[in-house]
């Protein structure tokens, strides 16, 4: 049996009545099923602002009457009825990528293919009047993340055109390298919607650490200004694949450390920086200008001064500017010493869980818990073996009930390092009648994906009165 659901990659779409007229729409497709007898399915379309958001809007969906057409809802703008058949095609492509993940007889596919309309000749979606529904030429460029598979709906040829923007080539290049290959069947995209330990815990009026387990999404290079920063991380419920909620455990701490070293620059590193200045910002009539400002300067200058740029050159081919001038004159110039920012650090969290199972049920329930983990943090392989993909990333969460805990820290999103099990902490063997251990002890490493900044206190709904990060 496949797994309850699965989402696609997203597609990007390029929709308009001619190449200078033409908008983006960003979609995943999320499908769910397998359920009942005969097997049936059921998509949903989701639509993003951007190929980096993760805020869905579902805007439509297909059942098994549907036959590939999409029923929109009041969410849906009227340019995506309008293009409805494309946007059906581009769903159909982002479905046949994660058939195998979710349909494993014949029965299912033939089902999954029902709905998506791949058993149709031709796909009868909506009102395009440019449409490339059967493969015939149209205004349309379809780009699905993984896929890359612009063919038309029976093997025709899109008209998809190079639409010449900086956009374009900065998620070409993206995709190209985060999403070149598919997860191997098997690989494991859903777990059970929440895990509870002690299963009597009350989570309404008790302090909880949650784990969320979530679909790794690479970091975009730029960002959707255009510039080369990168885009902010989001940690969307709709990437979710999976909870855990445990107590908090003792010896709970954060560590918030930035790098800081001493650098030096002196005179004669001041001057030529600035020269060098002069050149990139001004070109060639910069550079000589400023080495003729500077040469100025310094012959302009009497004493010390002028010696000391003069020892400083003469050092330099010696290779030894403090030797030099420590012997010429028992004295060196100036470091200007000061401690430099040289970035932010990573944070890690480590968290030591101890399980005792009350009853059998309550023993299943741990070891889901720990194979939630041991599973989730593990690499996952391509379709072809020749590429590993990264595991899947957590959210952390501590609570005050069922509202973000105020005076502890919160996470980044964070990846699982480590997942260390003893199976008898005590050292007693003892087991359940089905093999299970009555004890369990658990140490989780994890470290942030990227760092926390001075903006982030302010930003996510954290107020004053909180620790935040």
């Amino acid at each position: 049996m496949a797994d309850n659901f699965k989402l696609s990659p997203m597609a990007r779409i390029r929709v308009g009545p001619n190449s200078r007229n033409k908008v983006t729409i960003y979609t995943r497709t999320r499908v769910t099923g397998p359920t009942g007898n005969p097997p049936e399915y059921s998509t949903e379309i989701l639509q993003f602002d951007s190929a980096t958001s993760d805020v869905a809007t579902v805007i439509g969906v297909q059942n098994s009457s549907s036959k590939g057409k999409i029923i929109w809802n009041d969410s849906a703008s009227e340019t995506a009825k309008k293009y409805q058949s494309t946007i059906a095609k581009a769903s159909k492509n982002q479905v046949n990528s994660i058939k195998d993940d979710i349909a494993t007889t014949a029965e299912e596919k033939d089902a999954l293919n029902s709905i998506s309309g791949s058993n149709n000749t031709a796909i009868d979606s909506g009102t395009d009047t440019q449409g490339v529904a059967a493969g015939g030429q149209g205004n349309q460029d379809i780009d699905t993340h993984n896929t890359h598979n612009r063919g038309g709906a029976n093997g025709g040829e899109d008209n998809t055109e190079d639409v010449g923007t900086e956009e374009k080539l900065d998620e070409d290049v993206q995709d190209t390298l985060n999403n070149m290959v598919g997860a191997k069947s098997g690989t494991r995209n859903k777990f059970d919607d929440l895990l509870v330990y002690p299963t009597t815990l009350r989570q309404d009026n008790q302090d909880t650490i949650w784990f969320t387990m979530m679909e790794y999404i690479p970091k975009k290079m730029v960002d959707s200004a255009g510039g080369f920063g990168g885009n902010d991380r989001g940690m969307s419920e709709s990437r979710s694949i999976g909870k855990v909620c445990l107590p908090i455990p003792g010896g709970i701490n954060d560590s918030n450390n930035a790098n800081w070293a001493s650098g030096e620059m002196n005179a004669g590193q001041m001057a030529l920086a600035r020269i060098a200045l002069g050149g990139i910002v001004n070109g060639f009539e910069g550079l000589a200008a400023e080495t003729v400002s500077t040469l100025e300067k310094v012959g302009g200058n009497k004493g010390e001064v002028k010696n000391a740029i003069a020892q400083q050159i003469a050092g330099a081919a010696t290779g030894d500017n403090k030797a030099l001038m420590q012997r010429t004159s028992g004295q060196v110039i100036n470091p200007n010493m000061e401690l430099l920012f040289g970035g932010p650090a990573l944070r890690d969290f480590s968290f030591a869980f101890n399980f005792t199972a009350r009853s059998a049920p309550e023993a299943k329930t741990i070891l889901k818990i720990l194979r939630f983990f041991k599973q989730g943090m593990a690499p996952i392989k391509s379709t072809s073996n020749l590429f590993l993909k990264s595991p899947h990333t957590f959210k952390l969460e501590y609570k005050n009930g069922n509202k973000t805990h105020k005076a502890l820290n919160r996470f980044k999103e964070c990846a699982l390092k480590t997942c260390s099990l003893q199976y008898t902490p005590d050292g007693n063997y003892a087991t359940f009648e089905d093999g299970i251990m009555t004890k369990y002890q658990m140490t989780l490493a994890f470290t942030e994906l990227e760092p926390v900044f001075n903006s982030d206190y302010s930003e996510n709904g954290i107020g004053l009165n909180e620790i935040g990060y």
